[in-house]
């Protein structure tokens, strides 16, 4: 078996975050999970890591996509640390997964998208954007990253009134 099929894996999960009908993201996904999977079963070295790079290959609205490559490190992590990074990387998912965005895009933000990770998608701005918080922003460590992208992104949703509970001390705890 070859051990070089990273690069079909990374192909298969670019080409389901630029399809627009959900059969074909459902067939790259697919696709890209049974590579995956043989990958696994053949003991290819560094799953998490590979895993970790092909966040930089999807669009940080693209849910879909960017969940088959949370639970794809949950199946595979084996060493500690990539167990406890796949278990944030599943709780920051399943909480933005379930928020919908209460404030428009602020101008952080789509100044941080066309910096980075514009280049990604075909549009100046996803049309999932307007409803979803951008997952790659709250993957940044960099202490001004922080202070400069995610506080603002996290203190927009704050301002606003009608937040729930659980929201306020998810982004609270983000906001540091």
């Amino acid at each position: 078996m070859r051990m070089d099929i990273y690069p079909e894996v990374r192909e298969y999960v670019r080409k389901a975050s630029a399809a627009e009908e959900k059969q074909e993201i459902t067939k790259f996904i697919d696709l890209a999970r049974v590579t995956l999977a043989l990958a696994a079963e053949n003991r290819a070295p560094g799953i998490c890591s590979f895993l970790t790079s092909l966040f930089y290959f999807v669009c940080p609205y693209d849910y879909r996509s960017l969940h088959f490559i949370v639970s794809s490190f949950g199946r595979y992590a084996s060493e500690d640390d990539d167990i406890k990074h796949g278990k944030d990387l599943k709780t920051i998912m399943d909480f933005l997964w379930s928020w919908r965005r209460l404030k428009s895009i602020s101008n952080e933000e789509s100044n941080w998208f066309r910096r980075g990770e514009g280049h990604l998608v075909k549009d100046e701005m996803p049309g999932a954007a307007a409803q979803r918080l951008p997952f790659h922003a709250f993957l940044l460590r960099n202490s001004e990253d922080v202070e400069q992208i995610v506080r603002k992104i996290v203190e927009a949703e704050l301002r606003k009134f009608s937040m729930s509970q659980s929201g306020r001390i998810f982004f609270a705890t983000l906001a540091g």
